[in-house]
């Protein structure tokens, strides 16, 4: 069974995951890329497989927070077939929905 480790910020250098998609400070930044967007939840397994192979470790749980439910949607699938034994708690910020 892979050993799960609790993981800093301060653990991990900001990197870019993939083309237009970072990690800094204990949070992942998605933008544009050849004139679309990423699908968030591939974005976390790219993240979460450099992690694995440069530290050999993954966290124990995911906190996403979005203003679509349809991404929220998507980075838990993604996360369930990736590993399902990481936990998600998935927030859908609606404020933007109220103005």
């Amino acid at each position: 069974e892979e050993k799960k480790k609790n993981i800093s910020p301060q653990n991990v250098s900001p990197k870019e995951i993939l083309p237009g998609a970072f990690y800094k400070n204990g949070f992942i930044f998605c933008g544009k890329h050849n004139n679309g967007y990423y699908d968030k939840g591939e974005v976390l397994i790219a993240f979460l497989k450099k992690l694995k192979a440069e530290k050999n470790s993954c966290p124990n749980k995911v906190v996403f927070i979005d203003d679509r439910l349809e991404n929220l949607t998507n980075m838990k699938n993604a996360l369930n077939k990736s590993d399902p034994n990481i936990s998600f708690i998935g927030l859908h910020y609606e404020h933007i929905d109220h103005k």
